[in-house]
């Protein structure tokens, strides 16, 4: 089989998968990504990495960077390290360092209409919850009391055994709202996040802020911003 040929039968696996797994007919929650979904906060990340890995003499690039969305920035820290010959010793010191540039440099942005769903959601009875792989003390002190006040159920990667792309953050993140896997639908940006999604069994949606949908087809549906999310949650509107 030549690679072309893999490449279609791999699709066609994907497609199949998507197919088999419908939107649930009646949606008690939402689970939503932090980074890159609700936050234009990417750049920013990036930016602080960069200048961390400078300083090491290192120039990190996006390519190798956004991939990585999704995992802790401990696992960032050891992907970066791996990636650029490291020792993997420093994780925590690199970490470390670029939160601390992260926190005086970044500025809290949502993208256009991320408000408004979510309130029209909570106006509706629907759940909303918030599944990261940052840590919660960071993102608590990088997040605005008023925007956390909005969910439902937070969840970060220092609160379960397993970051994303395991299943843990979303299965627990069911569990804290006493919903089933066909109750919920996961809003994502980046493949680990959808891959954690798909892993744990609830319908996913990707949002094309970090990727284009054409890298985003192991996701159930894909969007091109939070907005959209309105025509599918409620069609009837």
């Amino acid at each position: 089989m030549n690679s072309y040929q893999h490449i279609v039968e791999q699709k066609i696996r994907v497609l199949k998968q998507q197919q088999l797994q419908k939107l649930p007919s009646v949606i008690r929650a939402v689970l939503f990504d932090y980074d890159g979904v609700l936050v234009d906060s990417n750049h920013d990340h990036f930016m602080a990495w960069k200048h961390v890995f400078a300083g090491q003499g290192i120039r990190i690039t996006k390519k190798v960077f956004l991939p990585l969305e999704g995992l802790s920035p401990t696992g960032i820290a050891q992907a970066l390290a791996k990636h650029y010959r490291l020792p993997q010793e420093r994780c925590g010191e690199l970490a470390d360092a670029k939160h601390t540039y992260y926190q005086t440099h970044h500025t809290f942005r949502l993208y256009p209409g991320v408000q408004r769903v979510i309130r029209e959601l909570k106006d509706r009875g629907i759940r909303v919850g918030l599944v990261t792989g940052g840590i919660f003390p960071r993102i608590k002190e990088a997040t605005p009391a008023y925007f956390l006040a909005l969910f439902d159920v937070v969840i970060t990667s220092d609160m379960v055994k397993h970051n994303k792309p395991h299943p843990d953050p979303y299965l627990k993140a069911l569990t804290e709202l006493h919903m089933k896997k066909d109750q919920a639908v996961v809003v994502e940006n980046a493949p680990l996040g959808i891959q954690s999604a798909n892993a744990a069994g609830i319908y996913c949606i990707a949002v094309a802020t970090t990727f284009p949908c054409r890298k985003l087809t192991a996701a159930n549906r894909c969007i091109k911003n939070i907005g959209e999310l309105r025509d599918i949650i409620f069609p009837e509107s």
